[in-house]
């Protein structure tokens, strides 16, 4: 299982780009956040965000152009690691 998080985590934060109709979001780094309360089910990371979105949205969505951290929970449900929460602070 710790080899599947090796490898699961890194690509989830640093691989996936996200393409919505508007916006690009990728993911510049992370790094543990709060180790001492992870489980065996859960975890949590402070995650760098680079957040694009097209001009045509730009006056809806002004705030969240740009460079970006957010910290994202993680929980294992299943057998199988999925987002749980992403948050502007711990």
């Amino acid at each position: 299982m710790k080899k599947f998080i090796k490898i699961f985590i890194p690509i989830l934060l640093f691989l996936v780009t996200f393409c919505f109709s508007n916006i690009l979001v990728a993911c510049t780094n992370k790094e543990p956040f709060s180790e001492q309360s992870w489980t065996d089910s859960y975890k949590i990371y402070k995650v760098g965000l680079n957040i694009q979105i097209k001009p045509e949205r730009m006056q809806e969505l002004i705030n969240w152009n740009g460079q970006s951290i957010r910290w994202i929970s993680i929980i294992k449900s299943d057998n199988v690691w999925r987002i749980s929460s992403i948050a502007t602070g711990p």
